[in-house]
């Protein structure tokens, strides 16, 4: 080997000792580097040698030393959403002030969007080295819920209704107090009983193809409001053989084709019709006829004393 000479029994170095030396020499810049930072690091934590500070404070600076260092969330994106607005999944989402994406706590993040109204789900993918991916799915309007019934929301107006999802959770306020195509159902307990009432109705298309609206009463049975103000009393128990037998007297006895404003199903082996009125002359409001499950009428004023 050319420029190199050696005694005779001198050790000839070995080129995998030079490599390691070399390679220790590389790495020396990196040790004194990672010093340097963990010394910055427990310089900012430790005020200079200080006394420590407590934990909490400890974790807010080093999250502003995460935020300066380029880890802080920048950019955040919103999927998925269509009535939530932005704000409320931004507030939710709890990124107003500057924080680091590896301190951010996405679980409880997503357990505070999941509360708001409309949403179903939320899912919160970080996206170093700054973003938050932000994804919701959104309940679906299943039916129009008014707290009063039919009769005194007609009175009071209409601003106690609600749009709600299957399961009856309330999404949002409705001016009109309706929705194109969604039923309206009314009265306490209406809002987590509806589904079933709808579900069973599909079953029966001559009553569910005319259906206004349902009416909760007591929270214990329903009242159906069909087209043309033909009022269905339902019972409590065995709804289902009341409907069987209201199809059957609609399509033996054309029930719906008559002029009715009240068919009663709640006495088992029975039905109770009341006709509706025609009035040849107004009534004043002390004499308004008063129906009876018979059909039968009488005049308020003239029958007292």
């Amino acid at each position: 080997m050319q420029g190199m000479q050696f005694a005779l029994g001198e050790e000839v170095p070995q080129p995998r000792a030079r490599f390691a030396r070399a390679r220790r020499s590389r790495l020396r810049p990196l040790g004194i580097a990672l010093v340097l930072l963990i010394g910055a690091v427990f310089y900012a934590i430790t005020d200079a040698g200080r006394p420590p500070m407590p934990s909490t404070d400890i974790l807010a600076t080093l999250d502003r030393v995460l935020v300066r260092a380029g880890l802080g969330i920048e950019q955040v994106s919103i999927h998925g959403h269509r009535y939530t607005a932005d704000e409320d999944i931004w507030e939710a989402a709890w990124i107003a002030e500057p924080q680091s994406l590896i301190r951010y706590d996405i679980f409880a993040a997503e357990n505070r969007i999941r509360a708001l109204p409309w949403i179903a789900s939320a899912r919160i993918v970080r996206q170093p080295p700054n973003g938050l991916d932000i994804m919701v799915t959104e309940r679906v309007p299943f039916a129009v819920w008014r707290r009063e019934g039919p009769l005194k929301a007609a009175a009071v107006g209409v601003a106690r209704a609600h749009l709600i999802d299957a399961a009856g959770r309330i999404l949002a306020p409705i001016g009109n107090g309706r929705a194109d195509h969604l039923p309206v159902v009314s009265g306490d307990g209406a809002a987590t009983e509806a589904a079933a009432l709808l579900s069973l109705l599909d079953q029966y298309p001559q009553v569910r193809g005319r259906l206004e609206s349902a009416t909760r009463v007591a929270n214990q049975r329903w009242t159906l409001r069909l087209l043309d103000g033909l009022d269905v009393l339902l019972p409590t128990k065995d709804v289902p053989h009341a409907l069987d037998r209201l199809t059957a007297l609609a399509a033996h006895d054309r029930l719906f084709e008559r002029d009715l404003v009240l068919i009663d199903l709640r006495f088992e082996g029975g039905v109770s019709v009341r006709p509706a009125q025609r009035l040849s002359r107004p009534h004043k409001p002390e004499q308004r006829p008063v129906r009876t499950l018979s059909g039968r009428s009488s005049e308020r004023g003239k029958d007292a004393g």
